[in-house]
């Protein structure tokens, strides 16, 4: 049961970190060619999730400080709050080959790197990959929803963007416990 409830936080810690990426998914789908959006959006996304193991996995050379990677969403959080105050969402236009877009979503997916690196890296094997499976399902989940996303509420997608931050603060926390989930 624990695996399992694992597998669903990393899911959660997904979701929470690409809400950004959905709402440039949803508007580059306005304007380009799905198929085209979609696949660079899932191969960033796959590219996240390796690079997130294998951090995971290198720094079990270092076990002793593993925990101390929970800082990295702990400080990305508290940065995203600090910076929510007065600003407005800058918006620019992207170049339109698959791989200007792929790289447009790797280079807004640095939050779900340095919360998912931490979360794999802190748990034993069992748990990392019932992590990795968690965030696989989140991810398809997320593409999905972005391909149908013509309804989505703006409303609902703020009120998940203000909860973003507080969800990384969490997962930092949760790293720099010692817990069950723990690898050492």
């Amino acid at each position: 049961m624990s695996v399992l409830l694992y597998g669903m936080s990393a899911a959660l810690a997904l979701v929470m970190t690409n809400l950004d990426n959905l709402a440039l998914m949803v508007a580059l789908l306005a304007r380009l060619p799905a198929r085209k959006v979609a696949g660079a959006y899932a191969l960033a996304l796959g590219i996240i999730l390796i690079l997130a193991l294998l951090v995971a996995e290198g720094a079990q050379a270092f076990p002793r400080y593993v925990g101390y990677l929970g800082v990295v969403p702990i400080l990305l959080g508290l940065r995203e709050l600090l910076r929510r105050h007065g600003e407005a969402p800058a918006t620019a236009e992207r170049p339109s080959t698959f791989v200007a877009l792929v790289l447009t979503f790797l280079s807004v997916s640095t939050d779900s790197l340095s919360v998912l690196a931490p979360l794999l890296a802190d748990a034993a094997p069992g748990y990392r990959f019932a992590g990795l499976y968690g965030a696989v399902a989140a991810g398809s989940a997320l593409v999905l929803a972005g391909l149908s996303a013509s309804g989505l509420s703006a409303r609902l997608g703020a009120v998940l963007e203000r909860l973003a931050p507080f969800v990384m603060i969490a997962v930092g926390i949760y790293v720099l416990l010692n817990t069950a989930t723990d690898s050492v």
